[in-house]
Order: structure tokens, then C-alpha cells, then sequence
């Protein structure tokens, strides 16, 4: 059987990888979209919920990447994968909630 050259998965890995950062990012997106979609009816979104798809964006993608959440060993193991994710998603909404509270924005966004 023929070995697999190391540059070869090593670019595999930074594919992978790059595929789920790109993935994370847009499922941000979508979920903005839809959730304000369902709330107003409309998909066209105000400067204070875009700014914060935005930021979540940003937050979504460095505290994955803090967590180590895309390489390739950690995808092997399901329930740390799932934990680290988890924590990560955790982070990101009370960052920012964090951020609305300290900004005196968090009455612009809808509750009801």
C-alpha cells in the first residue's frame, strides 16, 4: 500500500480547517439573519444587529481558534470537540452581552 506524502495531509489539515472557519462564519450570519427574520418579518437588519453579527463573526472565529477547535487531532474526539465548542459558543454570547451592557446598547436590541 502506498504512503500518503506528509505534505499532503498536512495541506488536507489547513483545508479542512480553513472550510470550517468559513463555515462557522456564515452560520453566524445565517443565524442573525434568521433569527431577526422571525422576530421583525424582514431580513433587512439594523446597523446595531449587523455591527453585531459582525463582532460575533470576529468572536466566533478567535475563540474557536483559542480552543483549538479546528485541528485536526481534537476533530477525532467527538465529545472534546463538542465541549470545546460549546465553551466557545458560551463565550461569545456573554462576550457579547458583555459588550452590549458595557456600551449602553443592550436596550436597542429586541427581548420580547
Amino acid at each position: 500500500m502506498a504512503r500518503i506524502p506528509a505534505g499532503f495531509i498536512k495541506d488536507s489539515e489547513t483545508v479542512l480547517s480553513g472550510l470550517l472557519r468559513a463555515g462557522d462564519a456564515i452560520a453566524v450570519v445565517i443565524a442573525s439573519v434568521l433569527a431577526y427574520a422571525l422576530r421583525a418579518g424582514n431580513i433587512d437588519l439594523p446597523g446595531t444587529y449587523l455591527s453585531a453579527t459582525l463582532l460575533g463573526m470576529l468572536l466566533t472565529a478567535n475563540y474557536m481558534h483559542f480552543a483549538k477547535a479546528y485541528s485536526l487531532a481534537s476533530l477525532r474526539r467527538q465529545a472534546v470537540e463538542v465541549a470545546k465548542v460549546v465553551g466557545a459558543w458560551v463565550a461569545v454570547f456573554a462576550t457579547l452581552i458583555l459588550v452590549s451592557v458595557l456600551t449602553d446598547t443592550a436596550d436597542l436590541f429586541s427581548r420580547a
